[in-house]
């Protein structure tokens, strides 16, 4: 048989293994195997319902090992992740749930420790397994529970900051998720009892709080559960650091103009300073001299002095108008850019 599962109804990995049955056992000629494949060993047993990381692991064991055994095998890799998890075969709500949790928290342990079944099962098969010594185990027992309380206790302190940022007092939010008084929340919140987190409590505070499971394990700091709510927050964060950058990038260019305006109006006013002082020079000489008018280019020399000290003015005049002073206001953190007003008074 050459047919192919469509990707765009069962991702790749699920496609590849089906093919791979319908490929081993070509010779039984049944019709629509792929189907047959797909709803006997992935929705029928509930691997559709696992989280997406384990789903193709799962469904691998499903064929090799057999539903029943290969669920027991998810369901004893479980156990150090959490409790209340029976050893059916069955992929229940309770199975469902363990899953999604320890997967959010542990994924590649959780995946390790599945493996582990496989190797073992197919160990088994073979030859008579290895037992484990009694030190690895103690050893194994001891990190867990050491990451175990490392988890509920960031667990507790996001529930606290998810029922702040929600604005509920401790005996409202006790109330909406389902507890008679507030006693058991505030053991939540304080990660008192280190053993568990109730299951039921993850998607009901997810609800309540309206923020992410990511959120209240720690895996993000990002409380929206809408993603496009997320990433539009994230823009709008981006567009203000860029606004706030770039209106410091304005004010720096501005300070700097500012001092290089400063130099040139001194320069402009020593210009007119000695401008001011020829042409007061020149009009003594006028005054003491009276024929000194009537010398050669003498006329000439009174005119350039006097388009001397109007240039140096107008020049003066230009700077002045042009030229702003920056007021850096400690209560506002602002920059107000305002005239001189004692330049434009008299316009």
């Amino acid at each position: 048989m050459t047919e192919t599962i469509d990707s765009t109804a069962l991702k790749e990995d699920i496609a590849l293994i089906i093919n791979a049955m319908v490929v081993k056992n070509a010779d039984t000629g049944e019709d629509n195997a792929h189907e047959h494949y797909e709803r006997h060993y992935y929705r029928e047993t509930g691997v559709d319902r696992l989280p997406e990381p384990i789903q193709a692991v799962m469904l691998d064991m499903v064929c090799t090992m057999g539903p029943v055994a290969a669920i027991k095998a998810l369901q004893r890799s479980l156990k150090p992740f959490g409790r209340g998890v029976k050893i059916d075969g069955i992929i229940g709500d309770k199975t469902t749930a363990a899953s999604l949790l320890a997967c959010a928290v542990y994924r590649q342990r959780l995946l390790d420790f599945i493996i582990a079944e496989n190797m073992e099962y197919c160990a088994r098969r073979d030859a008579p397994p290895t037992p484990k010594t009694s030190f690895e185990s103690k050893t194994t027992v001891a990190m867990f529970r050491a990451e175990q309380c490392k988890v509920v206790k960031i667990f507790g302190l996001r529930m606290k900051e998810a029922r702040e940022i929600a604005n509920f007092s401790q005996i409202e939010a006790a109330k909406l998720l389902g507890y008679s008084n507030s006693s058991k929340l505030a053991k939540v919140e304080g990660a008192s009892d280190t053993n568990s987190i109730p299951m039921w409590l993850i998607t009901k505070a997810s609800e309540v709080y309206d923020v992410s499971t990511d959120f209240l394990f720690g895996l993000s700091d990002d409380w929206e559960r809408d993603p496009a709510v997320s990433r539009q927050r994230n823009v709008g964060h981006w567009v203000h650091e860029h606004w706030k950058n770039a209106n410091a990038a304005q004010v720096a260019a501005i300070m700097m103009l500012n001092k290089r305006l400063e130099v040139v109006e001194k320069a402009t006013a020593g210009a007119v300073a000695g401008s001011k002082k020829v042409y007061d020079m020149l009009s003594q000489v006028r005054k003491l001299n009276p024929e000194f008018q009537q010398m050669k280019n003498v006329i000439n020399l009174i005119l350039a002095a006097d388009r001397a000290m109007d240039d140096a003015r107008a020049s003066d005049a230009e700077l002045k108008k042009f030229h702003c002073v920056i007021d850096l206001s400690k209560k506002t953190q602002g920059v107000g850019l305002v005239k001189n007003w004692d330049v434009f008074d008299d316009e």
